[in-house]
């Protein structure tokens, strides 16, 4: 089964730098194919981690200790970022540290002390230093205190909630976009044909409703006539579109943090399952919530069934958390694609290799409209800003 991932790689600051693509199962040619699409499709900065090839136009080519010095030389030669991993301290890997770019290193590797302490003597400041497997925040935490500059792994779903937070402790104003939250997460249970309702629910929130109108005027919807309303705004985003970039803003803002990366995990998340929920016919609005509630314990700061019931979501959403149903099944999917964990993820697939070779296409439109609403919000984040100074 030939399976390609899309791994994203953190920086210190917990934003997103770059994309790299993993490949299980494929060919030499096929890999090149694979990596051109990937080229066509994601507009961010990024690094293969490729070793069979060298294709000038991606930025970065991955060298092991099976390909030694020797190859490190070559890739540079071809005008590359040389990335240098699987090193083991007794396979020369003073003369191959000499010639990277950037230094991978896995934090589980049992001579990782004695990689820190070569990377400490014979690399530059200008040296990148990629931490991968990073599976907690302490662990991230270690890495940024040792240098390191990029991070991959799933530790940013991995926060410490205290298990006795209550509810009430969540601050007035978090509170009052929880409870706008919840009535926007029943559109899609409810009648939706109402729009004087749903307006009246928006505009108990100023920020979603300054958003809201901004995005309706701004070039995504293609038109030139300014709107001023909040209902000419509603109209013209679509219902289709308005309730999931409500609570795209809304999950953003109830973490009180700008554009925090836990908001952009369940964001993801949920549009990569609705995606996957559209090829398989299943409810687009169940498989979305489910991916957004999958994290919400993280970002409301309290376990997970507290968070659930803040959110009002409907019973079946914690069957799906618990891989059951249909819908728990693309949860189950969706979960081990990002974290890495293909073995899971192939028990879930139960040898479907055609959803295998899509599941690129799903999380690559998942991140782009993310990140969509993720700029928008920061646009809007600002004006608000500039106004409130003014």
């Amino acid at each position: 089964m030939r399976i390609l991932r899309i791994v994203p790689m953190f920086t210190k600051t917990g934003a997103v730098d770059a994309y790299i693509p993993q490949l299980e199962g494929f060919s030499r040619m096929d890999e090149l194919e694979a990596l051109h699409r990937i080229s066509k499709a994601v507009p961010q900065k990024k690094w293969a981690f490729v070793q069979n090839c060298l294709p000038r136009e991606y930025s970065g080519i991955l060298v092991t200790n099976d390909g030694g010095v020797e190859r490190a030389r070559e890739v540079r030669d071809a005008g590359l970022s040389v990335i240098g991993y699987n090193l083991e301290p007794r396979l020369g890997v003073k003369e191959l540290l000499d010639k990277c770019n950037a230094v991978a290193m896995d934090i589980h590797n049992p001579q990782r002390d004695q990689l820190v302490s070569l990377l400490n003597i014979y690399t530059t400041p200008a040296t990148n230093r990629i931490a991968l497997c990073v599976n907690s925040i302490e662990d991230y935490r270690t890495y940024v205190n040792q240098g390191f500059d990029y991070f991959i792994g799933d530790f940013y779903t991995k926060a410490v909630i205290g298990s006795n937070r209550a509810s009430a402790q969540l601050g007035p104003i978090q509170a009052n976009k929880l409870a706008v939250l919840s009535e926007v997460t029943k559109w899609e249970q409810e009648s939706r044909d109402n729009v004087a309702k749903i307006a009246q629910i928006i505009q108990r929130d100023v920020f979603l409703t300054l958003s809201l109108i901004k995005m309706a005027n701004s070039a995504f919807f293609g038109t030139i006539r300014k709107i001023d309303e909040l209902k000419d705004a509603i109209i013209r985003i679509g219902m289709d579109n308005l309730t999931k970039w409500s609570i795209a803003i809304l999950s953003t803002a109830i973490t009180e943090e700008k554009t925090p990366e836990i908001a952009r995990v369940a964001l993801v998340r949920a549009r990569f399952m609705e995606n996957l929920a559209a090829w398989f016919a299943k409810s687009r609005w169940l498989s979305f919530f489910t991916g957004l509630a999958s994290v919400s314990g993280v970002m409301l700061g309290m376990p997970l069934e507290s968070a659930l019931k803040e959110m009002r979501a409907p019973p079946e959403v914690s069957e799906h958390l618990n891989f059951q149903s249909d819908i728990g099944r693309l949860y189950g999917i969706v979960t081990n694609y990002i974290s890495g964990d293909i073995t899971a993820m192939e028990r879930f697939l139960d040898g479907d290799a055609a959803l295998a070779e899509r599941l690129h296409v799903a999380y690559i439109s998942a991140e782009l409209w993310v990140a969509d609403i993720l700029k928008s919000i920061d646009q809007q984040s600002l004006e608000m800003e500039k106004r409130s100074t003014e």
